[in-house]
């Protein structure tokens, strides 16, 4: 029986290594609160391995380091460490060594870091090896991930249902392909909206084993768990929508490059909007507000307080895939946030499509 703890990303890997091998795993990342809640986790069932995202433990080298020591002295688990950002010979890597731990995936592509992983699934002490290879780079003992081939990820999520975030998610996609950057939209919720759209309108392209197709010129993939396949394609930039506001695991939502949460101004619509601003009053989050008369716009805006230079408005876009001129405010100021350094740098155009 296998345990998984780690973001997001790392899971997808794990995911696809596993379901090579026609094995299963226990993702018990939701389930820790606390780095003192994993010991209870991995005691709760008979696990036999373990795979363990170090990132997702957060940055104080000693104490996980101790956390696993102990855990050895209990628990029969062989421990497996994902360890990309981390130098070997750093602090944490280092302790956990010393205390006997020496199976690591440092790879920083995507098939190093399966080829790597598999061999720790089947018994190989690699420590030694990725010394002698150097395939790691120091970065620190920091929760800054690398950002491979300089590509940026954005997420997308709605206070409520039905307040605009596909048409928000895909409208921002549009306009940084208007801007020179290629771009993918990733739909990581459970509408079903993308598989919809080849019974209802001519597209360009269907992929049915990467669960992709391509409509007026946007690549939109439905299967969020094929991430790792979309990572290959190499975009300069992946959009990520996530339905409403996610309450119950926020992680793949916060550790995209930015995070961006759809609003509303009514009533109803500013109570829930108010809920996500206390639960994300500490992330560095833009917020768009949909449907808002430009009556009440600066006093909305003024109401946001430290948040009002992360504030947008947007406007009506009957056409979610054509391009709004009227929201080119909107697109500049998001695309100045995510700060986007890649290869490419965004062209200029006078003109928007309408």
């Amino acid at each position: 029986m296998i345990a998984f703890i780690g973001a997001t990303d790392s899971k997808y890997i794990v995911s696809e290594v596993l379901n090579e091998q026609g094995e299963t795993f226990d993702d018990l990342s939701d389930q820790m609160i606390r780095l003192e809640d994993l010991q209870t986790l991995m005691l709760s069932k008979e696990y036999t391995r373990a795979i363990v995202d170090l990132e997702f433990l957060g940055s104080e080298p000693q104490k996980i380091a101790a956390l696993f020591r102990k855990l050895r002295e209990v628990s029969p688990a062989d421990y497996i460490f994902i360890a990309k950002g981390y130098a070997l010979d750093s602090v944490l890597i280092q302790s956990l060594r010393n205390a006997g731990f020496l199976k690591y995936v440092s790879a920083r592509t995507i098939g190093t870091e399966k080829k790597q992983l598999l061999e720790c699934l089947e018994g190989k002490n690699n420590a030694l090896e990725l010394d002698r290879l150097q395939q790691v780079q120091y970065i620190g003992e920091t929760d800054q991930k690398p950002e491979s081939n300089g590509f940026k990820t954005v997420a997308f999520c709605g206070c409520q249902p039905r307040i605009g975030t596909t048409t928000q998610a895909v409208q921002f996609a549009k306009y940084l392909q208007f801007s020179g950057l290629s771009v993918c939209y990733i739909e990581a919720n459970e509408n079903h909206h993308v598989e919809e759209i080849p019974s209802l309108y001519e597209i360009q392209y269907h992929d049915k084993a990467l669960s992709m197709i391509r409509f007026q010129d946007l690549d939109l993939y439905y299967n969020v768990f094929k991430i790792a396949e979309i990572y290959r394609k190499q975009y300069d930039v992946y959009v990520f929508d996530f339905g409403v506001f996610p309450q119950n695991n926020l992680l793949p939502f916060l550790e995209k490059n930015m995070k961006v949460v759809v609003s509303g101004s009514k009533p109803w619509e500013l109570d829930n909007t108010m809920q996500v601003l206390k639960e994300l009053q500490d992330k560095e989050i833009q917020y768009v507000f949909s449907f808002t008369e430009k009556a009440i716009r600066e006093e909305l805006k003024k109401s946001m307080k430290d948040k009002r230079e992360n504030t947008f408005f947007s406007e009506y876009s009957p056409n979610m895939f054509a391009l709004s001129g009227a929201d080119k405010t909107l697109h500049a100021g998001l695309l100045e946030h995510l700060n986007y350094t890649g290869g490419k740098h965004p062209r200029k155009r006078r003109r928007f499509r309408k």
